[in-house]
């Protein structure tokens, strides 16, 4: 006979893993200590957080009301102040280190409950571990020289869910760790101090602040992943002029130069991410943008170009967009793949934005692109995600259209997505497919013109050894006041499949021009 070992140690979290599930403590890890004062508390001994043979390190949170301070071994107490000794904490071993608050487990997500309104790190002193976790509701400063440096390897790391206002630096050895902030509203306590001569060294490096990021131009940023939430975001490029708010993370000169080479960089606002005067920011890697709005400023009806590897232009803080402003300028938005994720984004303020993305355009969760002017998307194909809902529109003029050259083959496209097309007049070049799904186009004040494929076909699917059929969906045209012409060059496809499966439907509506009923030309 044979016979095969299965360890639950091994076999629970990889089959978590494969299924994109969190990874659960399994019987080698360490567990989750939880250390708290409300008045004075002394910590001198060493804690054993490590875990059995191949385990994971157990989980520690330090947590207190009042003001702590992490100083350097034999660094004196300091009145209604917590100061800890940074040597003790980096030798304790945990595979993770709360400082400032206390976590609540879930099954999918972990929550962390912020108890200090002051955190510092003292200048000059060096905190280490597998993951460190600086938390307050009002300022966390890393003083001038200070350091944190992630060691050690991490396999896994909890999604850690904020509530309200606060400050947050975390620095983690897992690339994809992730970190949101809920509920938050206008206050200007929250601060991150970044002062001179920090040294933050990570896998994944995340500095965020409701309220605003100071970060010292000489500051040292080394990780895969950097992510940077702030209340707002600008940007500064060339001739970038005044500054129309405060209370911002302001990026210029030799911060943003360093940025341009990170793997994977999150610039996350909750108001806006505001683009200052005209040129390029080039990311090697993959660039993800999110806010409720992108707006431009004394760009002097210049160019700003953004590029990456891919871009993801989302709106994950789900937070409203301002009031729209004056146009001016361009705005390139360039990579291999652009995804426009979940929630409203709106860009304001440029007269013209044009995405280009030479491998497709993917839609994916609930959401919109709006754009104040001109929107113009250079790409061979959109596609979506599965069940996706999204709206894809301009105030100006909507033009969809092919790059030049041989056009990239797409993946394999979701089922059943929703996506709306509008502008003031519409062309459509290129293809959308939507198998099974939805597609609106809609010109609103002017005429819409067909001349690439509309999919929204019937499908099969294989499953293990079974072969499975899709109905079409549908496609709708509508000219509110204008003309609808299909060239010679236009497919649109509802039917079902050869196989099986049902048809969709084709509607077409051309109500009104002038007062009389608009014209549908089909060549």
């Amino acid at each position: 006979s044979e016979y095969t070992d299965y360890s639950a140690q091994s076999f629970i979290s990889a089959s978590q893993a494969s299924l994109s599930l969190p990874v659960s403590r399994g019987p080698l890890d360490a567990g989750n200590v939880l250390i708290g004062a409300t008045q004075n508390m002394q910590l001198a001994g060493n804690l054993t957080a490590a875990g059995m043979l191949t385990g994971r390190g157990g989980r520690v949170d330090i947590s207190s009301p009042l003001e702590i301070v992490i100083a350097a071994p034999g660094a004196p107490a300091q009145a209604n102040k917590l100061v800890l000794n940074s040597a003790l904490l980096s030798g304790w071993n945990a595979e993770s280190l709360l400082i400032g608050g206390e976590r609540t487990y879930g099954s999918g997500s972990t929550t962390v409950a912020v108890r200090t309104n002051l955190l510092t790190l003292d200048a000059g002193v060096s905190l280490s571990g597998t993951e460190i976790i600086l938390v307050a509701n009002q300022t966390v400063t890393l003083a001038a020289g200070a350091a944190i440096t992630q060691t050690g390897t991490q396999t896994a790391a909890d999604t850690l869910v904020l509530a309200g206002n606060g400050s947050l630096v975390r620095v983690s050895g897992v690339v994809s760790a992730q970190t949101s902030r809920t509920g938050v509203t206008t206050s200007a306590l929250p601060q991150l101090i970044v002062a001179a001569g920090v040294h933050i060294t990570g896998t994944s490096i995340t500095l965020d602040s409701s309220n605003s990021i100071s970060l010292d131009s000489i500051t040292s940023l080394t990780g895969t992943a950097i992510n940077l939430n702030s209340g707002r975001i600008s940007m500064l490029l060339n001739d970038p002029g005044a500054l129309q708010t405060t209370g911002s993370l302001v990026l210029g000169g030799a911060t943003l130069a360093g940025l341009q080479n990170t793997t994977a960089l999150s610039l996350l606002s909750y108001t806006s991410i505001d683009l200052y005067g005209t040129g390029t920011f080039s990311n090697t890697g993959t660039l993800a943008l999110h806010a409720g709005e992108i707006r431009g400023f004394n760009n002097g009806g210049g160019t700003v170009n953004l590029t990456a590897q891919s871009i993801l232009l989302d709106n994950s803080a789900n937070v409203a967009a301002g009031a729209a402003g004056a146009l001016s300028g361009t705005l390139n938005v360039t990579a291999a793949t652009i995804t426009i994720g979940q929630n409203a984004l709106v860009v304001n303020q440029f007269s013209n934005v044009v995405l280009n993305a030479s491998n497709g355009i993917l839609m994916q969760g609930a959401g919109s692109f709006r754009v104040q002017g001109n929107l113009t998307a250079i790409t061979p194909f959109f596609t979506a995600a599965s069940n996706a809902t999204q709206v894809f529109a301009s105030t100006g003029v909507l033009t969809l259209t092919r790059p030049a050259g041989v056009q990239p083959l797409p993946g394999t496209p979701g089922l059943g997505s929703k996506i709306s097309f509008e502008g003031s007049t519409l062309t459509a070049d290129t293809d959308i497919l939507l198998p099974s799904g939805v597609i609106s186009m809609r010109a609103l004040t002017g005429d819409l013109l067909i001349g690439g494929r509309l999919d929204a076909g019937g499908v099969a699917r294989t499953f293990f050894d079974v072969v499975r059929y899709t109905d079409a969906g549908q496609v709708t045209l509508t000219a509110d006041l204008g003309n609808i012409t299909l060239s010679a060059s236009s497919v649109v496809n509802v039917a079902a499949n050869a196989g099986g499966g049902n048809a969709g439907t084709f509607s077409v509506s051309a109500p009104t021009v002038g007062g009389s009923s608009g014209l549908l030309t089909l060549n």
